[in-house]
């Protein structure tokens, strides 16, 4: 069982939680803040200077059928061949890598589809991301927060069977505050020290007091000062178009 990543050279800012640290995975070190590449979307000849590089993501999406399509053919095969090239570009030895994989569905993955999708995310990941479940955590509810917390344990346990590399526990932005700490119970339980907030395409104004309640519990958890925190999906919002300088 590894579910934990190393750290090293921890400087917290005194006037925000903002932190500098050196992230230790497996062999690979990355320093914070920093930025992910998403390197779908860099063109295939472009290069960057190795000091740009910390995170190479990679972002798959997958619905029932496509799972069941992939596990009964030959196009699981091709689905790795396709995610082998993304990773082989702008190739950087010290670079993280890290897959996600979204079950486009709103409800839970059976426990096939959860091996499906943290099998892809496993193989072509040097920090393991529990798969997204945008369109299920949009509904949540005191009667259905149960299923969640449900398939998070399902999803360890699958990927615990085999497993030689830490996880990264992920916490959906538009799941309601009251629910966070049941969510961080399970991943303090198994060890867990980095985490995916999935914004799912808002922006971090709409989320700033539930981050701050996610803070206090890491906190209170003596969690905070020695973890890493990744987003993904966040949305830089609405350019002001009668400005021609905009702040940083």
């Amino acid at each position: 069982m590894s579910t934990q990543i190393k750290f090293k050279d921890v400087k917290i800012a005194d006037d925000s939680f903002y932190k500098r640290q050196s992230v230790k995975v497996g062999s690979k070190t990355l320093h914070t803040p920093s930025k992910s590449i998403d390197i779908a979307r860099v063109p295939i000849h472009f290069n960057f200077a190795d000091e740009l590089f910390g995170v190479k993501e990679i972002y798959k999406t997958f619905t029932t059928e496509r799972i069941k399509n992939a596990s009964q053919s030959g196009a699981e095969e091709e689905i790795n061949k396709n995610i082998n090239r993304l990773e082989e570009r702008n190739q950087n030895e010290n670079q993280v890598t890290l897959t996600f994989a979204e079950f486009d569905e709103k409800q839970i993955p059976t426990e096939k589809e959860i091996a499906f999708l943290t099998d892809i995310s496993y193989v072509h990941s040097d920090l393991t991301p529990l798969p997204l479940l945008p369109l299920f955590c949009r509904q949540i509810t005191p009667d259905t927060i149960d299923k969640y917390e449900s398939f998070i344990k399902a999803s360890i346990a699958k990927i615990d069977e085999l497993n030689n590399q830490p996880m990264m526990g992920v916490i959906p932005a538009a799941m309601p505050r009251d629910f966070l700490i049941n969510i961080m119970n399970i991943y303090e339980n198994n060890g867990m020290n980095a985490f995916c907030v999935d914004f799912q395409g808002s922006t971090t104004q709409g989320s700033m007091s539930k981050i701050r309640e996610l803070f206090r519990i890491m906190k209170q958890k003596k969690m905070l000062e020695e973890s890493y925190i990744y987003g993904i999906n966040l949305s830089p919002g609405k350019l002001i178009k009668d400005k021609t300088i905009l702040p940083a």
